[in-house]
């Protein structure tokens, strides 16, 4: 347990973000810490536009999680390059059940770094489902929640004496669904490949900040 301790700090000093979960609906087990390293592509209008590739389209994955209950159990994971986001799921069957249903909630916060002084946190909630094909494959699936509030950005455009609209308050709204494969190398060790789909479906005009249909294809290994 102690390298996988090691392995995390050092990936989490390294930053990363991606919207992708990259682990079943079965929660880790007592006592048990499952490290996972992964990295995605990311595509969006934005992207697009810019044309070329960047570090933006290659997001890292870089989470841990340990349980805290036979069916339940705590994550952190990197997000917006400076920032953690931590999570608890739980499992709705027992362990013993190759049906896994989970439900997890969580709070996150960062992007210091790459907003001009601003600053996102975030309240996902995110529900998922899967199945165990013998001990070697998992598919899975998800539907997710998030809330998102950004602060401390200012308007791009404008001229002296313009209003604009004040902050509704109830943040941005996201909806990301997802589907993914877990391959099961040994107890211990798993190749995950998932892809989600992100689209914003509640906008705060008062934050100056908009999120946009994005498209993200990831892979990691969990041991």
């Amino acid at each position: 347990m102690g390298k996988r301790w090691t392995v995390l700090a050092l990936g989490l000093l390294l930053g990363g973000c991606t919207t992708a979960q990259l682990h079943t609906a079965r929660t880790t087990a007592v006592g048990e810490l499952d490290v996972t390293l992964g990295l995605g592509y990311l595509h969006n209008e934005l992207i697009a536009e810019r044309g070329g590739t960047s570090v933006e389209n290659a997001p890292l994955h870089l989470a841990a999680r340990t349980g805290l209950g036979e069916r339940v159990d705590l994550g952190v994971r990197a997000i917006l390059g400076d920032g953690l986001l931590v999570d608890t799921r739980l499992g709705l069957l027992p362990p013993s059940s190759p049906w896994q249903l989970s439900v997890g909630v969580g709070v996150g916060v960062g992007g210091w770094l790459g907003q001009g002084g601003g600053v996102s946190i975030t309240a996902p909630i995110v529900a998922m489902a899967s199945y165990d094909v013998g001990d070697v494959l998992t598919p899975y699936v998800g539907l997710g929640w998030a809330s998102w509030w950004h602060l401390g950005h200012e308007p791009t455009l404008g001229q002296a004496g313009d209003t604009y609209a004040a902050r509704a308050g109830h943040g941005d709204g996201v909806v990301t669904l997802l589907v993914g494969l877990a391959v099961h190398l040994s107890p211990t060790l798993s190749i995950l490949v998932e892809y989600d789909y992100t689209t914003q479906v509640l906008d705060d005009p008062g934050d100056f900040f908009s999120m946009v249909d994005s498209h993200v294809f990831a892979g990691a290994v969990t041991f």
